[in-house]
């Protein structure tokens, strides 16, 4: 089930995380770890802008991002729309730690929004 948060619903939820480290730096969708790294359970949603608006949803149980949807459907088709199994795959391996992230090739743009949504 979709929850339609945005962030200031969603970062009023986490004002009960403990630890000031907890708060610093929510910048997105996998920021949002307590400082035990664990996160809070749900389907959460952002955007950012590649060539079109890119929605990112993913669902994260206490410990793993277990599920990654795009919707890159205004993204050129060749380049970015067809990097979406991709990039889906690529921020379930990674589960947000995007130091080790691969942009597709042909795809750049639509990559760096799909990671700065998921950040």
């Amino acid at each position: 089930m979709s929850k339609g948060i945005n962030r200031r619903d969603f970062l009023k939820g986490m004002a009960g995380v403990t630890g000031a480290a907890a708060l610093t730096g929510l910048t997105g969708l996998t920021s949002f770890a307590a400082a035990e790294g664990i996160y809070t359970p749900g389907t959460y949603q952002a955007t950012a802008t590649g060539i079109n608006t890119i929605l990112v949803t993913m669902t994260f149980s206490e410990s793993a991002i277990t599920d990654v949807v795009l919707d890159v459907s205004g993204e050129t088709p060749g380049y970015g729309l067809d990097a979406k199994e991709a990039l889906e795959a690529m921020l379930l391996r990674t589960q947000g730690d995007f130091t080790d992230a691969d942009i597709v090739s042909g795809a750049t743009i639509t990559s760096k929004a799909v990671m700065e949504a998921a950040h």
